[in-house]
């Protein structure tokens, strides 16, 4: 009877393409007349092309356990959490998406401003406010609010 080793592995994927989490940082080293006399390594995870493999190899290059590592990426304030701009989410597990959706509020915006329901587009902007704060959705619909106020946008 033959052995079989399972490789313990997790795909991570990050919004940013390149991100970098500091593990350890660099610290000066010192003797005891307070005098430096070099650097402590510095390691870091590194995602490559929106992506980081964690296994029992990387963890052992950063000096923690696979566990450990586990828990340092997903205890990460940007794990899970689709809006943030450092966002970090595991393969087998994809955050939600936000809702409603990018394209539910364009949707909505293209409503209230063909019926040019000044209230609504109010509504709109405000609830994002509260909610997620998207840039995107915000300027959109105060694009739309500035055309009403215009007199509406011009036909081609």
């Amino acid at each position: 009877m033959t052995d079989t080793l399972t490789k313990r592995e997790r795909i991570y994927s990050s919004k940013c393409h390149n991100q970098i989490l500091t593990v350890k940082p660099q610290r000066v080293l010192r003797d005891s007349n307070g005098d430096s006399y070099g650097l402590t390594p510095v390691r870091h995870v590194v995602f490559s092309n929106h992506q980081f493999v964690a296994n029992e190899e990387a963890a052992a290059a950063l000096e923690m356990t696979y566990e450990e590592l586990i828990q340092f990426i997903e205890s990460r304030p940007g794990f899970n959490a689709t809006n943030a701009p450092n966002a970090i989410w595991s393969e087998d597990t994809p955050p939600d998406e936000v809702s409603p959706t990018f394209a539910e509020l364009s949707e909505a915006i293209l409503a209230a401003a063909t019926a040019e329901d000044v209230e609504a587009l109010g509504r709109i902007i405000e609830q994002e406010r509260e909610t997620h704060n998207r840039a995107q959705v915000i300027q959109m619909a105060r694009g739309a609010l500035s055309l009403l106020a215009k007199g509406g946008a011009t036909e081609v």
